[in-house]
């Protein structure tokens, strides 16, 4: 199964472990192994850099895809790996473009 990388919000936000299990759900709808950082292991208390570093090589050795959910742009952390995916050339899914495309199929 292709992996995709989940990429949104977690700094500041209560119910990110929730926005990250949802996308995870519409990762999967799409055909893809949701690939989610807050699970990746390391503990809460390491420091956002460390968390950064480790995410980027999943992301980049681990993934072919990203998903970025409708806050990405909220998140420094979350701007740096739309960045490495447009270098990587690691092809970007975006949650607003999905339900928006949901929202006109309904129509």
């Amino acid at each position: 199964m292709r992996n995709c990388y989940n990429s949104g919000k977690i700094s500041g936000k209560d119910d990110a472990f929730r926005a990250f299990k949802r996308a995870d759900f519409e990762i999967i709808d799409k055909g893809f192994n949701p690939i989610n950082p807050m699970r990746c292991g390391l503990p809460k208390s390491f420091p956002w850099l460390l968390h950064m570093v480790v995410d980027i090589l999943i992301l980049a050795f681990t993934c072919r895809y990203a998903y970025f959910q409708s806050n990405w742009k909220e998140s420094r952390g979350a701007r740096i790996e739309h960045f490495v995916c447009k270098v990587l050339l690691i092809k970007r899914i975006y949650q607003d473009e999905i339900h928006n495309k949901n929202k006109s199929n309904r129509s």
